[in-house]
């Protein structure tokens, strides 16, 4: 019984050591990538975080390996190892936050409904879609963002003021367009209240 309790307390102690060094990580690195957003206001929102995490995960993969394996008298894999896990789950947890959260709020369809309708008043249909395409889609250039971004992203080729699918953009399009196609739901029931506008 007591050997049973004993290792019931050390695989406790190892998970909440593995929970703390998670936590502990995706608070360093949210810090990191607040601030370098604050700083660089980068033009492409979703690619700078994509890049950023990668760029954290690789010095901090380095640093880990040098502090524990190189620099250390008696290299230490299983440190190595268990510190690894709490970097890559903070960092894990971090991507989440990034592509769910700070690129879905920066380029929302329902934050900008939602901030047109932070005045308080009650606003018709009509009004909502037109603040949305003279806000969203023009003032904001919506369009020309995404279609920039796919350019940068190498998806759309621009030439001469026209833009056409590369070879690239069409097998993403495919794959896209295939997910969507099981997500996607035919004849939407929350869309009840708008069906006759």
């Amino acid at each position: 019984m007591n050997i049973m309790r004993e290792r019931l307390q050390t695989a406790a102690k190892e998970i909440l050591g593995y929970a703390a060094l998670s936590l502990a990580s995706f608070s360093v690195n949210l810090a990191v990538y607040v601030g370098a957003f604050l700083v660089a206001q980068p033009k492409y929102t979703f690619l700078f975080g994509n890049a950023l995490v990668l760029i954290l995960l690789a010095a901090e993969c380095v640093l880990l390996f040098y502090t524990t394996c190189v620099r250390a008298q008696t290299p230490d894999a299983s440190a190595f190892r268990r510190w690894l896990s709490g970097v890559c789950t903070g960092l894990l947890l971090l991507y989440g936050l990034h592509a769910t959260v700070f690129t879905i709020v920066e380029r929302s369809v329902s934050m900008n409904v939602l901030r047109f309708l932070a005045s308080g008043e009650a606003e018709p249909y009509e009004r909502i879609e037109k603040n949305f395409l003279d806000t969203f889609v023009q003032r904001d250039k919506a369009v020309c963002k995404r279609l920039d971004e796919q350019v940068h992203l190498g998806n759309v080729a621009a030439e001469n003021g026209r833009y056409t699918l590369t070879p690239k953009g069409a097998r993403t399009f495919a794959l896209l367009d295939s997910a969507r196609r099981v997500t996607a739901d035919a004849n939407p029931k929350n869309a009840a209240h708008c069906v006759d506008h």
